[in-house]
């Protein structure tokens, strides 16, 4: 009985080890892409973290050309995209994006939409 608990005990600490290891990989790799940045002097760094970005026209994006979906799009009209938003608004940029929240009111009127021909639903 104490070899099969022994090899049980062995058995239980490969797989801590193992998930260890894989976990720590994983989240390196994870934090290693968030460091691509699209300011000019940030686009200069990105042969750093892969050789392959390190061309004139290269981006952090991989497009596989020969899997991409070419898509024949009419024109995109923005309404009321120049109207001012309710305030107050709260700007957030979390390095990567900036999104903008703001308190929708009841009395006003929210006009703000895309619409193409072929999309006939206003998103809000």
């Amino acid at each position: 009985m104490t070899f099969h608990v022994s090899a049980l005990v062995k058995c239980l600490i490969w797989a801590v080890v193992f998930f260890n290891l894989l976990n720590g990989s994983l989240s390196r790799r994870v934090t290693r892409s968030h460091r691509f940045g699209y300011a000019r002097n940030r686009q200069q760094l990105w042969h750093e973290h892969d050789k392959k970005c390190g061309g004139a026209y290269q981006s952090p994006i991989q497009i596989v050309r020969d899997r991409a979906i070419a898509l024949a799009l009419r024109a995109v009209e923005m309404v009321g995209y120049h109207d001012p938003l309710p305030g107050p608004l709260n700007l957030t940029n979390n390095g990567h994006s900036g999104t903008v929240h703001y308190k929708y009111l009841e009395h006003t009127k929210s006009t703000t939409s895309i619409r193409t021909k072929a999309l006939r639903h206003a998103a809000v």
